[in-house]
């Protein structure tokens, strides 16, 4: 009798909320499109004295270790750009749909070694191996973030919600603005 009762509860309440939502008007979700592109530009070297690259890096006047070169990886990231379709369903309402989402993938290495010492000397080459080694970790993490990174750009473009319609070009501006940021802390999940 319980479990009837319930089963014939439950066929209401959905029944119920159908058909209330069938009056109201949502937005169709829709397929975005995806490219990312990947670059890789070439390395800036730039020299300075183990002094100089020590005062940069620990502070001056830090009397402690002597830093003799260094790769600064900073300059790696990725950037998106967000094309939008705006599509007005009846006399007061508009949905917006994310249409494309272009991701660049870049990197920029600089490698950083030491005037202290002649290019030919074996202190030079020593320091100039173990940078490029750096430089090396760098661009494999590159080429093979590149394939995952797009492969992941999918997977978030496809959970991006179907928002729902809107009255104003406020809430247009404001929908986009959440489509952004949802697709932001996606993506980022991953990095």
């Amino acid at each position: 009798m319980r479990t009837t009762l319930f089963c014939l509860t439950f066929l209401c309440v959905f029944m119920l909320s159908n058909v209330v939502y069938a009056g109201t008007p949502r937005c169709p979700r829709q397929q975005v499109k995806t490219k990312l592109k990947a670059k890789l530009a070439s390395t800036r070297v730039f020299q300075a004295t183990a002094k100089e690259f020590t005062d940069y890096i620990m502070g001056p006047h830090s009397g402690e270790g002597k830093i003799l070169g260094f790769v600064n990886a900073s300059e790696i990231y990725t950037k998106f750009q967000y094309s939008f379709e705006v599509t007005k369903i009846n006399d007061d309402l508009y949905c917006i749909n994310l249409d494309r989402v272009n991701g660049y993938f870049f990197a920029a290495p600089r490698l950083y070694l030491p005037t202290d010492y002649p290019k030919s000397s074996c202190e030079y080459k020593e320091v100039y191996k173990h940078e490029k080694r750096h430089l090396k970790v760098l661009y494999d993490f590159h080429k093979k973030n590149t394939k995952k990174f797009g492969s992941h750009l999918g997977r978030v473009a496809r959970k991006v919600p179907v928002f729902p319609p809107v009255s104003s070009q406020k809430g247009v501006d404001e929908t986009k603005q959440a489509i952004v940021d949802f697709f932001e802390t996606e993506f980022r999940q991953f990095e």
